[in-house]
């Protein structure tokens, strides 16, 4: 068919029912709307070459390129939110291999840098809640790497901004904050609010996760300010998400349930999906930790439920985690194993670092509470060799409790001492004071090892742990200690961004 050539809708049916009686093209049914046709890959290398033959290969792929950029970017704000937003994702997958084809082609395009660029920025959401992180930021690398003009400078900010976002849910804190310089920069030399918004709140997230609560505070009450005054309830709504975590990981519950609810009833009227999500999953941290059980649990079961839905991978490792949790909890510990075993290997797909560490952590302490120390110093270690690569010192604090919990279990009291000295110290350099569950354990942790130690024993201990360099106190916690005893723990959360 020529490249130019118009048919009637009519006739083009009657083209492509002969093509599959002929074995040329593929019929195949989907599981829910209409049917897809597909070439042979030897029908498609022919059809080439004759369009080739006839000097129509350009013209066709670039009317390619065109119809999947504007498929992708008509559809684009309804993956935000709206009754769409289902429908859209799953459009995005079945289309996939067409807008990955669309992309390459931008990089032969002479407008391949805006083409690009447009397209990247359409994708990033389907990318971020269907988790193609690696391919998202390859994507984006080719897209930025194209020479532009003045005219792409603000796409390429937005380009940027996604970068980094896509970066911080693989743990790689660096690219992200250099990602996130360049997008600022150029959102402040435009004048472009919402882009000043995006940095802020990226920033924030990334602060957040390296025990900046300060930095990550600012970034996202300037980001909400901004907000409320272009009355963006999107906005609003994801700003204070990120406010109730930072609150949520000082301890600080009340303001933590405070922003989160008025975020989820903003996500809520805005029929935000994946906000009401995210609001919800946190929401179930909050309860779980003081103490409702059977609210955080169906919390985080209306998250997941929505998470599946929409095919949000990150989300749902996020809830698993959390639900693995909440098991652990209530002394469900088949449930809690099922639950972890199945966020990591989420995560372990995804190339999220920090959720793997997170869920590493987390099986640790549910190999200790069963009396696998093996596995569980296994686990741990494994677990902080990530968080220190990363330079997430919240989860580092998180992985010595553990280590200091299983040292104790094992009769090593002067190793547990010394570790949750270091604890002490890494929480109060953060800002994040223990929670009413890890203040539990470490509470019974105290009496016991006073009794072994003797006050003055444990005391030194302590000290020693207190006041140990970072880089001292991981080369003690993965070093080789003694054996033997029995258990107790606090398990780590998979907050939801």
């Amino acid at each position: 068919m020529s490249g130019t050539a118009k048919l009637r809708s009519r006739r083009v049916v009657d083209l492509l029912v002969g093509l599959v009686d002929k074995s040329l093209l593929l019929y195949e049914p989907q599981p829910s709307g209409p049917g897809r046709y597909r070439l042979l890959e030897t029908t498609r290398q022919f059809a080439r070459e004759k369009l080739r033959a006839v000097g129509q290969e350009k013209a066709a792929q670039r009317r390619h390129l065109e119809y999947f950029l504007t498929l992708a970017e008509e559809a684009a704000p309804h993956l935000s939110a709206g009754a769409k937003q289902g429908d859209r994702l799953r459009q995005f997958e079945i289309e996939h291999d067409n807008l990955r084809a669309a992309l390459n082609l931008c990089k032969s395009a002479p407008d391949g840098a805006e083409m690009g660029l447009r397209l990247s920025v359409a994708l990033s959401r389907f990318w971020e809640i269907y988790g193609y992180f690696t391919e998202g930021r390859a994507a984006l690398a080719a897209a930025l790497s194209l020479p532009g003009d003045r005219q792409t400078q603000g796409l390429r900010g937005e380009a940027l901004n996604t970068a980094a976002g896509l970066a911080r849910m693989q743990g790689d804190y660096s690219a992200a904050r250099e990602y996130l310089v360049e997008s600022l920069e150029t959102a402040r030399e435009l004048g472009d609010k919402r882009g000043i918004v995006l940095c802020f709140n990226t920033l924030g997230l990334v602060m957040r996760e390296q025990g900046d609560y300060e930095t990550a505070r600012a970034c996202h009450s300037e980001g909400l300010a901004i907000c409320r005054a272009e009355d963006d309830s999107f906005g609003v709504a994801h700003c204070l998400n990120s406010l109730g975590l930072v609150a949520y990981d000082q301890r600080d519950f009340p303001s933590a349930q405070a922003f989160l609810s008025e975020g989820l009833m903003i996500s809520r009227d805005l029929d935000d999906r994946r906000g009401v999500a995210m609001s919800l999953s946190n929401l179930g941290l909050v309860a779980n930790e003081q103490g409702d059980l059977d609210a955080a649990r169906a919390w985080n079961l209306e998250s997941l439920n929505l998470c599946r839905e929409m095919g949000d991978r990150y989300g749902t490792a996020s809830c698993l985690n959390n639900l693995g949790l909440i098991a652990c909890n209530q002394k469900d510990y088949t449930s809690a194993r099922a639950f972890h075993d199945e966020s990591l290997a989420i995560r372990s797909e995804l190339g999220d670092k920090r959720g793997i560490a997170m869920s590493l952590s987390n099986l640790g302490l549910m190999a200790r509470e069963q009396g696998d120390y093996d596995t569980a110093r296994e686990c741990h270690n494994e677990s902080l060799t990530i968080c220190h690569d990363l330079g997430e010192k919240y989860g580092i604090s998180e992985v010595f409790a553990g280590l200091a919990h299983l040292a104790r279990s094992q009769g090593q009291f002067s190793r547990a001492a010394c570790l949750s000295g270091a604890v002490g110290a890494l929480r109060d350099s953060v800002g994040a004071p223990l929670s009413p569950s890890e203040r539990r354990v470490l509470d019974g942790d105290l009496a016991l090892l006073q009794t072994a130690l003797g006050e003055h024993g444990y005391e030194a201990a302590w000290e020693e742990g207190r006041v140990m360099t970072l880089e001292k106190a991981v080369e003690f916690a993965l070093g080789d200690p003694a054996p033997t005893r029995t258990p107790g723990g606090a398990l780590r959360n998979g907050s939801h961004r």
